[in-house]
């Protein structure tokens, strides 16, 4: 190997790495933080041995152990990058082939597992399964003697099913030219009749032992990509090496090498990634750590319309205070853009029982919180939903059943001193009275009111609480919204203070002409709170309107008033 041969993997590895980090960090971190809020990792050793005791258990431990870090996006978004850096040098020391363009090749396997990663369905624990798959194959290569090594391959196939799963069928592949024909055989079989044992003393399918019990969130899903970089990996490996002997034209090959396998890498994440989901994923975290600015300024960027966005993007207008006047200054969806509807999923509940949390809604809040975390495909537990549950747990005064939230929450390792500061309220009347937000919750709740799960039914609920609690704004906002966007302008006038003088919020005034206009009073006899300014702009909407104009213009002019909406959007 010449002097300058030996600097391409490391580069290359490098390379990889620094693409895979930038890449999670910053075009793809809510996918990462997506990954860490649906486990809930425990120091003890029940956890482990719960894990571990499946087959490929061990690989899925030390996923999850990696995965809890990915609280933080550019740690996990480091630990991705680490993981396919790993593959890239471990296929380098299984392959034939040691030349500079055999190197940029081996950058076809580690990239297909990193395009595998984009899907928000692929565990980290698949990936840990490969590296440690590939760490058996370079350990049978140490072995110089040719016997050695073929007992060794077939003693650590069945071995490595058990602590990695399925992918162990790496072993028997990549050493099949350096085992006796024999061993490989036997090998291979063994690659195929573990998993019909294990079928039969494990309540797994037989689909899933033979693909990969905890590779994938869906455990009755087989993860097709997964398996096509681990057939691409066996093919690379196996290739001959490619050696120029010509300088210039070995550079101009390796050269063209790398631009085509980058190439195909970028265009191939492009088609895999989902930057939709990644725009709802945002939404979510920002509201789940209730960064509002951050919302609203990033609805300014781009215009939010599923209901998840909507939703997030209401709450965060509410809570700066914000809502009644600039909520038609973006997409509304009807009414799902206050509260999406209910599904049997476990990340649409989770934006919802945000909502509700904030508005008092202790009882609907939970419940979407609990049904969130059953319908985790994987079984898992999550951590953002045990510390909601004992949060609301708290609040109601539930006290045993917050305590075992809290107390499997303090074997955790970000989420132990919170669980451990909150377990000293349990039972504290005055400390909960007295604290910031369970105090105010604690009032705000409609208790035997909330115990509801029809989404029609929400603006009944938020009334009551309205009638006990009159001085809350929020929720008085969100029942006016819900008026508005169910364009019911008759319950928005009797809900709303008519007789006030000063100027009332922006989407009011315009809801409150539109009512007039609906029952033919005069728009002249505007009361005090409506503005001339609002009411002079509602006479042009109105002959710009009956005159015919063209929608674009519509659009441009009056596209952020709710008589826009009322008209066009619902």
């Amino acid at each position: 190997m010449g002097q300058a041969e030996k600097y391409v993997e490391p580069a290359l590895a490098a390379i990889i790495f620094v693409a895979v980090t930038l890449f999670f960090g910053i075009l793809y971190p809510y996918h990462i933080y997506h990954q860490e809020q649906f486990q809930l990792f425990e120091w003890t050793a029940g956890y482990f041995l719960t894990v571990s005791s499946v087959p490929g258990g061990f690989a899925d431990w030390v996923g999850r152990f990696l995965t809890q870090f990915f609280i933080f996006s550019w740690a996990g978004a480091a630990i991705t990058g680490s993981l396919v850096t790993t593959i890239y040098l471990l296929v380098c020391r299984v392959a034939r082939g040691k030349s500079p363009v055999s190197r940029i090749l081996m950058i076809v396997p580690a990239a297909a597992f990193s395009v595998f990663l984009t899907d928000e369905r692929a565990l980290a624990g698949a990936l840990v399964a490969v590296v440690l798959t590939l760490g058996a194959v370079c350990a049978a290569r140490a072995i110089r003697n040719d016997k050695g090594r073929s007992v060794f391959v077939v003693a650590a196939t069945p071995l490595f099913y058990w602590i990695c799963g399925p992918v162990a069928v790496l072993l028997p592949l990549l050493e099949a030219r350096d085992v006796h024909p024999a061993a490989f055989v036997c090998a291979l079989a063994l690659a195929v009749i573990t998993p019909l044992a294990s079928s039969c003393v494990l309540h797994y399918g037989l689909k899933s032992l033979m693909t990969g019990v905890h590779y994938f969130r869906y455990v009755t899903v087989v993860p097709v990509f997964l398996w096509i970089a681990v057939l691409i990996t066996v093919i690379f490996c196996h290739l001959p090496d490619i050696r120029i002997k010509n300088g210039t034209i070995g550079t101009l090959l390796a050269s063209a090498c790398l631009i085509a396998v980058i190439s195909i890498w970028v265009s191939t994440v492009r088609r895999t990634a989902d930057f939709t989901k990644e725009e709802l994923m945002a939404y979510d975290y920002m509201s789940r750590f209730q960064q509002w600015d951050d919302i609203v300024g990033k609805a300014g960027e781009k215009q939010p319309d599923r209901p998840i966005s909507v939703s997030c993007l209401n709450l965060a207008l509410s809570q700066t205070g914000r809502l009644p006047d600039e909520m038609f200054s973006f997409y509304q969806n009807g009414t799902a853009g206050l509260f999406p509807a209910f599904s049997r999923v476990f990340t649409t509940p989770l934006s919802t029982a945000e909502i509700f949390w904030h508005l008092g809604l202790i009882n609907a809040a939970q419940h979407f919180t609990f049904e969130a975390q059953e319908a985790i495909p994987d079984f898992q537990k999550s951590g953002r939903c045990y510390r909601r549950l004992a949060q609301t747990n708290l609040v109601n005064g539930d006290y045993a059943v917050a305590g075992k939230y809290l107390n499997t929450l303090s074997h955790t390792l970000f989420y132990r001193n919170w669980a451990l500061s909150t377990a000293k309220m349990l039972g504290d009347e005055n400390a909960i009275a007295g604290h910031p937000l369970y105090g105010k919750l604690r009032i705000l709740r409609c208790h035997e009111k909330d115990n509801w799960f029809k989404d029609t039914a929400v603006d009944s609920v938020l009334l009551d609480i309205a009638a006990e609690h009159p001085d809350c704004e929020p929720v008085r906002e969100y029942i006016l919204a819900w008026y508005l966007l169910d364009c019911n302008l008759d319950a928005f006038v009797k809900h709303f203070d008519s007789g006030r003088q000063s100027p009332a919020a922006r989407a009011y005034q315009e809801a409150y002409l539109m009512y007039m206009l609906e029952h033919q009073l005069p728009i002249e006899n505007t009361p005090p709170f409506v503005e001339t300014a609002t009411a002079e702009r509602f006479r042009r909407f109105i002959k710009d309107v009956q005159k015919g104009q063209a929608q674009a213009f519509i659009t441009r002019t009056y596209g952020d008033t709710y008589w826009y909406y009322a008209l066009y959007r619902r």
